[in-house]
Order: structure tokens, then C-alpha cells, then sequence
């Protein structure tokens, strides 16, 4: 079986695509790494679920919106600014991407999950023009894509058990009472009353940081500076 991997372009097509999603501590980092570049970024809660015990929304995931067509963080030169420092999950794993993410609960035993589904995205043109090529090595051996784009299928992995822990800790706090969690996404009226699942758990989890690589990414961080200065 051949040996040849995927190679991005560089060319920035896929900070141009959609909104970027963010796992909840992402959204935290990258206000960070905005306010370090003197940059405007809008990022938004994607899905929410409501807490009946604090009458509140708490948000899983964020979405970072696109600013006059591109990501906020892709330079001039179609650079990523934080390809050194923190990159979201997300980018990273493109063109393998999570096409659906849906949040799964079991009311009797207080647990909530994340089923993610991936695929890749063809709006990459490396994919496009080797789709037919992938696929029939995909035939052969389902495993093929760990080989072809070990690092993007890596990304994949991290960002799915980074969001799994995230889902475990809130499935405690649920066993143990302190959210009442209502199935079915509410959509939040008021802005205000939306609160950060990663806000929420590092309350009652303070190594959290830790265990999910936030310290190191600060710390990556700390080498940006305002491109205006």
C-alpha cells in the first residue's frame, strides 16, 4: 500500500469555508489569544442544554464567526496568526472534520454523551482531486486514513477526548445534583443568562486546566503580540 500522506497547500481555503467550531475551553483561549493580537473576534455558543436547578443555558460548544469572509486570525498573507501557539482542534483535524455532533442523554442514570461523526471535507482541493484514490484505499483497509493524515486524524482524537471529559464531568455534577439537566436544546433569549460548561466544571474540578492542555496553551500564547505595536 503506498505511503504517500496529505499535504496541505497553505492557501488558506478552509479559514474561508464557515464559521470555525470551538470546543467550550477553546472559546477561553482564543479571547486570549485575540486581546494579545488587538484583534476584533465574534464567537458565539453553538449547542446549549438547560440547567432546571440554575435556570440557565450552558453552552458545549462555540462558534467562532468568520469577519468579512475569513477566519479573524488569517493574515494578509493567508497565514494562520496562531499556527505557532494554539490552533484550534478543529483546524488542525481539517480536512478530516466532524460533520455532526449530536449530545445524547439518559435521564435515569444522568449521563450525557457526544457522538461525532467525521468525514472528510471536499472542499479541500487536495481532497477533491484524490477522492477516488482515497476511497479505494479506504476499501482496502478502513485504517487508511490514520496513515494518509496521521496528524488532521490525531487532531480528530484529541478534540473528541478532550469534549468526552468535558461530557463525563458534567454527567457527574448531574449524578451528584448540582445541574439538573433538561434533554433537547433550548435556544437561549437572553445572551446573559448563557454560561460556559468550561467555566462551570473548572468550579468544581480545579486541575482542569491541567487535564485538558489549557496551561500549555496559555503558555503558547504568550509569544503573540499586537500586530500594531
Amino acid at each position: 500500500m503506498t505511503t504517500e500522506r496529505f499535504r496541505c497547500l497553505r492557501k488558506g481555503y478552509c479559514c474561508k469555508l464557515s464559521p470555525i467550531s470551538l470546543l467550550p475551553f477553546e472559546e477561553y483561549l482564543l479571547k486570549v489569544a485575540a486581546e494579545k493580537l488587538d484583534i476584533k473576534c465574534v464567537i458565539t455558543h453553538g449547542y446549549t442544554v438547560f440547567d432546571r436547578r440554575t435556570r440557565s443555558h450552558i453552552a458545549l460548544s462555540y462558534v467562532l464567526e468568520l469577519n468579512n469572509g475569513k477566519c479573524p486570525f488569517l493574515d494578509s498573507d493567508n497565514k494562520c496568526l496562531l499556527h505557532n501557539s494554539y490552533k484550534p482542534l478543529v483546524c488542525r483535524a481539517f480536512p478530516y472534520i466532524p460533520r455532526e455532533v449530536r449530545y445524547l442523554y439518559n435521564t435515569d442514570m444522568r449521563i450525557i454523551i457526544a457522538y461525532t461523526e467525521y468525514g472528510l471535507s471536499r472542499k479541500c482541493p487536495v481532497i477533491e482531486a484524490s477522492i477516488n484514490y482515497i476511497s479505494r484505499f479506504m476499501n482496502v483497509n478502513p485504517m487508511y486514513l490514520s496513515m494518509y493524515m496521521p496528524s488532521e486524524v490525531k487532531a480528530a482524537m484529541e478534540m473528541e477526548r478532550k469534549r468526552g471529559i468535558i461530557m463525563r464531568l458534567l454527567s457527574n455534577l448531574w449524578k451528584k445534583g448540582l445541574v439538573d439537566l433538561e434533554p433537547g436544546e433550548k435556544n437561549p433569549t437572553n445572551k446573559d443568562n448563557v454560561v460556559n460548561v468550561y467555566d462551570i466544571l473548572r468550579a468544581y474540578y480545579p486541575d482542569l486546566p491541567y487535564i485538558l492542555g489549557v496551561h500549555e496553551a496559555i503558555a503558547s500564547l504568550k509569544v503573540l503580540t499586537s500586530r500594531r505595536r
